[in-house]
């Protein structure tokens, strides 16, 4: 299969090595990005195209395509794969968000073409290890009834990141709830299909770039009544955790690799150390992930060599519900 990348920048070349990871017979027939002149594909400099180029999608039979762009840059990029004169079907998978927000999600949406394009976002939290084993208990009702979820998530970006457009709600469509915090509502979007919002907390008071900065949500649903979601872009320790409580047994998250530790997952039983006559802590059960490649785990469900009967990749359809749940967090 030939592919394509508009973007390579840190997040472009992640997607690329992953592709050529799961397979080397995927072909990249080229890419586009003015702010890099050539990457070294198979021994060679390949040098980026000065243009997206109809007649490359349609001489190399393109049947991918990655866009991993800033925010602000995503409309434009895909609009322009979307109104490209192509019969062959193309899945094409943009890197999160969908847009800068709701309006520009729905307008993107509007142009897909179903019978030639396939759209995915790249919402992929799912695709942890430890979260995939959480979903797949969850729809077999290992835990019970749901009673509580809490989800945190901070970092502390780095020095100097106020002057980028990372910081500014023009070019990032806002601060920590779009950004890194699409993912955990993606995943709780994923989870409860009737959220309600219950209360919305922001503050910003370290980079002061009219973004919010450390975020409280709170939403009850039917499946589960109680959701917590902490989100901060001033936590100079990377933290990642999921609490998710049921009347039977708990579950415990922790770590999603990198700066934020391997991903860990416990699992104990209510009231265990009645049962066990132990700690409770000495009851669990605990499975640690390293090195996971979720990029290629994601990949693999997007192209198609994967498939689980729980676990599917985020379309632009699921995306752009995730996206309106946004517009009313920061409506609310």
């Amino acid at each position: 299969m030939n592919y394509y990348i508009i973007g390579m920048g840190y997040m472009g070349l992640e997607r690329h090595n992953a592709m050529q990871k799961i397979n080397k017979k995927y072909n990249l027939v080229g890419f586009y990005d003015p702010n890099i002149e050539f990457i070294i594909y198979k021994g060679k400099k390949l040098f980026s195209d000065i243009r997206i180029d109809e007649k490359k999608f349609t001489k190399y039979k393109i049947g991918f395509c990655i866009i991993s762009l800033p925010h602000y840059l995503i409309k434009n990029a895909i609009l322009k794969v979307l109104s490209l004169k192509i019969k062959k079907k193309i899945k094409i998978l943009i890197e999160k968000p969908y847009g800068l927000n709701f309006e520009e999600a729905q307008y993107i949406d509007k142009n897909i073409n179903p019978k030639i394009h396939k759209v995915f976002i790249g919402l992929n939290y799912r695709f942890f290890p430890a979260i995939q084993k959480m979903i797949n208990y969850i729809k077999l009702s290992r835990y019970g009834n749901l009673l509580s979820l809490h989800l945190f998530m901070g970092h502390g970006h780095e020095p100097g990141i106020e002057n980028t457009w990372q910081l500014k709600k023009n070019k990032a469509g806002g601060g920590v709830i779009i950004d890194p915090g699409i993912h955990l509502l993606n995943l709780v979007n994923y989870l409860c299909k009737d959220l309600k919002i219950k209360h919305v907390e922001k503050i910003n008071k370290f980079w002061k770039q009219g973004i919010e900065e450390d975020s409280v949500l709170i939403f009850t649903s039917k499946k589960i009544p109680l959701i917590v979601v902490n989100l901060s872009i001033t936590k100079w320790r990377s933290t990642f955790e999921i609490n998710l409580n049921g009347d039977k047994k708990y579950v415990i998250i922790k770590g999603r690799d990198r700066s934020y530790g391997n991903q860990v997952y416990y699992e104990g039983e209510r009231w265990g150390w009645n049962k066990f006559k132990k700690r409770q802590r000495e009851t669990e059960k605990k499975v640690e992930f390293s090195n996971y490649k979720v990029f290629q785990e994601e990949l693999r469900f997007v192209l198609g060599n994967k498939k689980s009967k729980f676990l599917k990749p985020c379309n632009s359809r699921e995306a752009l519900k995730t996206m309106k749940l946004i517009k009313r967090i920061y409506s609310f």
